[in-house]
């Protein structure tokens, strides 16, 4: 996020919207990643998310072969983040359900208004469904305890950095 850091009206590198820390973040200001689009339904309490078509969970050889992101992998997520083990189990407390609209869509119901949900969720990890149930990484784990399955040790996803970028030139 970019936005200038002072209180006055002038907009230095900031774009459409200035930062003010104790002000309301305008919708248009967060770009997703992963969502194409957001938007609160007829019912404060669900958001509507479309996922971006194409971002994919990166081929890992030996681990995973490249796949999409889809709704299924969004409503596992939530629910993982949930269990019991989850440093994310408080993040996603406000979080009453995750619902698949369609392969690219899912709604997300909160037990109250919550109108920082999209900020909230900036921080929930998505992970493939089919490589946990594969990896017998389903629920999550509290390493805190000594207690841990393959998701304690891979990353898997969105991203993998295969090189290390050149140093600028000066």
């Amino acid at each position: 996020m970019t936005g200038d850091l002072r209180t006055d009206a002038i907009r230095r590198n900031g774009g459409k919207h200035s930062f003010y820390a104790a002000a309301y973040l305008a919708l248009d200001a967060i770009r997703g990643e992963l969502a194409e689009s957001w938007n609160w339904k007829e019912n404060p309490l669900r958001l509507e998310v479309k996922l971006r078509k194409g971002v994919m969970f990166p081929e890992k050889k030996g681990v995973m072969a490249a796949r999409e992101l889809v709704a299924d992998d969004v409503v596992f997520s939530f629910a993982r983040m949930k269990g019991d083990g989850s440093n994310m189990k408080a993040t996603n407390s406000d979080v009453k359900e995750v619902r698949k609209i369609d392969d690219h869509t899912v709604e997300i119901e909160t037990f109250a208004p919550q109108p920082i949900l999209p900020d909230v969720i900036t921080t929930s990890y998505m992970m493939s469904k089919k490589w946990c149930e594969a990896n017998q990484a389903v629920t999550p784990v509290d390493r805190r305890k000594g207690i841990e399955n393959a998701a304690s040790f891979r990353a898997n996803g969105p991203c993998l950095l295969y090189t290390s970028p050149s140093p600028r030139a000066s």
